[in-house]
């Protein structure tokens, strides 16, 4: 299936492989429309004629699904053409993030259809009917199963391509409806053998289906709107791409946020204290240079975090730290070591610590103050300013 979605691509995409340009990604979110709307027309009118003559209620239920999925895909046309409109004064960062309120429509869509089905299904149940049905039909049917299946695999490529969640999303619908025809099917094949109460329990199934899928499809589109938490491999690239720069010790909060095609990026850069402001520059520019090879149409903030690394008092101190924190798990790390003063006994630790994420409001509060007390267990004189990163 991947080489024939990468012939398709090929064939209608210009600059297919630029898929970072919003023009680019709009025609790839309106190739997966179409191709959706003109499909799940045809097999509407197919699945409707097969419901008509065999008179199977879940199979007439199921060719309404169908109908509800070349709405979406029409919805994916007219959010990809919104997203792929360029920056302006409202937006600065465009207007891709359009991609996942398709998406949530999408959800919505899904979850009234599921709910209308399912009370059709359960009258079915309490009132079963005969279905009339042939080899013929079935066999009709299976192709269509076969046509949605491809349908679904051609959309998530698509997805995976130009990683956009809502033609993930349009897949996850068309792969609701390979699910629900395959239900259809087994309540026909089990009205051959008089079973007929199949057709409303196989309806109940199908709409059960259509509800998990409309919440996987609302939970990713959310996460995207109010910005998820980018996965630790990507994290990890880029901290090894900062630690390639000389001079740089070492990153720490990584923030990155998504917006369609898009990546707005800030991260901290540790430096020693001693560098000059040319030198500091020319370091940013290389993390900038080296994360947008990484990452093409990334937009990058670096924040230079001096330190002095020469302290004697510094190596001691972050290695207490360490062994303080080990065993405590309201405390996820710490970061942005800096000792100040020049004295052996009367110095300063200031340093930012990074509590878990399930730890409580009451428990974080507490952090600092045993911190600085089991620091001065070691160090009587000395004095902590800890800042909670939360």
């Amino acid at each position: 299936m991947k080489k024939i979605t990468q012939f398709i691509v090929k064939k209608f995409i210009k600059n297919y492989g630029n898929f970072y340009d919003p023009s680019v990604r709009t025609c790839y979110g309106k190739l997966e429309g179409w191709v959706g709307v003109v499909g799940n027309i045809v097999l509407f009118a197919i699945k409707l004629y097969a419901g008509i003559i065999s008179g199977s209620t879940a199979l007439l239920a199921d060719a309404v699904h169908t109908l509800g999925d070349s709405i979406t895909s029409a919805i994916i046309i007219a959010g990809f053409i919104i997203a792929g409109r360029p920056s302006d004064k409202e937006h600065p960062f465009g207007h891709e993030r359009v991609e996942s309120i398709a998406a949530l429509v999408i959800s919505n869509l899904l979850f009234v259809t599921g709910l209308e089905l399912i009370i059709h299904s359960i009258r079915k149940i309490l009132h079963p009917s005969i279905n009339r049905v042939n080899i013929i039909i079935m066999i009709i049917i299976a192709v269509t199963i076969l046509a949605k299946e491809a349908m679904s695999r051609f959309s998530y490529e698509l997805g995976e391509i130009i990683d956009s969640d809502a033609l993930r999303a349009d897949a996850m619908h068309h792969r609701t409806d390979v699910a629900a025809t395959g239900m259809v099917l087994i309540a026909l094949i089990g009205s051959r053998f008089n079973l007929f109460f199949l057709d409303g329990i196989m309806g109940v199934i199908v709409s059960l289906i259509i509800f998990y899928s409309a919440y996987l499809i609302f939970k990713n589109a959310v996460n995207t709107l109010i910005g998820k938490a980018p996965s630790e491999e990507i994290l990890e690239k880029i901290r090894n791409e900062v630690l390639k720069c000389t001079g740089v010790m070492g990153s720490h909060d990584i923030i990155i946020h998504q917006y369609g095609s898009r990546s707005v990026i800030s991260l901290h850069a540790e430096v020693t204290e001693s560098m000059s402001g040319v030198k500091l520059h020319h370091i940013s520019e290389d993390i900038e240079k080296r994360i947008k090879k990484l990452m093409p149409g990334v937009m990058i903030t670096v924040h230079m975090e001096p330190l002095n690394p020469h302290h004697p008092k510094r190596y001691a101190v972050e290695r207490l730290i360490s062994d303080i924190i080990a065993d405590d798990s309201r405390i996820d790390s710490f970061c942005n070591l800096r000792i100040v003063g020049k004295r052996d006994n009367l110095f300063s630790a200031v340093f930012d610590v990074i509590p878990a994420i399930n730890a409580e409001k009451y428990e974080i509060d507490k952090i600092p103050g045993f911190l600085q007390d089991r620091l001065m267990e070691k160090y009587p004189g000395i004095k902590v300013c800890i800042r909670i990163i939360e």
